[in-house]
Order: C-alpha cells, then sequence, then structure tokens
C-alpha cells in the first residue's frame, strides 16, 4: 500500500467519528498518561520534579474546574426549577410544537430535568413559555 492510499484512508476514517470517542481530555485520561509516564521512565533519567509537580498542579486544576463544571449545571437546573415554582398561579402564554399559542393558568409544576407547566390540563415544558401576565393570582 502507498504512502498517499494511507494518508487517503486515514483522512477518510478521520471524517467519520464513532460516537463515545472524546475530543477533550478528561481526568481519566490525564491520570493514564501520567502513569504511563512514571511507568515508562528511564530509572537512570527520572522525571525532572519540577516537571512532574507541574504536571500534578494541572491535574488539580482539571478536577477543580470539573468541579466548578459541574456545580454550574447543578446551579442552571435548580433555577429552571426555581422559575418554574415562580410561575403557579400565573397566567401564561405558551407555544406548542406546531406554533400554536395556549394560554392558560400554570396549575402545576413537574419538576425534573426540565421543569414542565400544567396549563389547561395539558404539560408544557418550561422552554416553550412565550409570555407572563398579569391577573394570575385572581380565580377564574
Amino acid at each position: 500500500m502507498k504512502v498517499n492510499e494511507v494518508n487517503s484512508y486515514a483522512q477518510t476514517q478521520g471524517e467519520q467519528k464513532p460516537e463515545g470517542i472524546k475530543q477533550e481530555l478528561d481526568r481519566d485520561a490525564f491520570l493514564q498518561i501520567l502513569v504511563a509516564q512514571l511507568r515508562n521512565q528511564d530509572p537512570l533519567n527520572p522525571v525532572d520534579g519540577e516537571n512532574f509537580i507541574s504536571q500534578m498542579a494541572q491535574l488539580s486544576s482539571l478536577e477543580q474546574l470539573t468541579t466548578l463544571n459541574e456545580r454550574v449545571t447543578e446551579l442552571g437546573a435548580m433555577q429552571g426549577e426555581i422559575r418554574a415554582l415562580g410561575l403557579l398561579n400565573k397566567n401564561v402564554t405558551v407555544e406548542k410544537p406546531t406554533g400554536e399559542l395556549i394560554q392558560g393558568r400554570v396549575q402545576s409544576v413537574n419538576m425534573g430535568p426540565e421543569p414542565k407547566l400544567l396549563i389547561n390540563n395539558e404539560y408544557f415544558p418550561l422552554g416553550t413559555l412565550r409570555e407572563v401576565f398579569s391577573g394570575g393570582d385572581s380565580d377564574e
């Protein structure tokens, strides 16, 4: 097989990215690389102490950023839940997938990854909310 054929094959395979392959270096991959480096180092020429400390600091930073990202995601979910709860008994307009606008009072909130609003005995995702208007606290 010629080099050009190999390059051509590699390019076509590179275009097809199987699902599950990560594009980012996560914590586990970083640790695997670090352990492999330590196992395969030359005993007569070990890894420089400063280099090792630098890599450990990078690992620590990676873990802190991962934790921060998880917390920000959780915070965003909680904000959605709080927003949905604040709409109880309010008059709102939501949009159906067909584009039809529905008006009604929020009767209930179904909590979950994406809160849903019960309006006219039908659940709508919070993201379909188009308008909140006054007069929602009165009995209809």
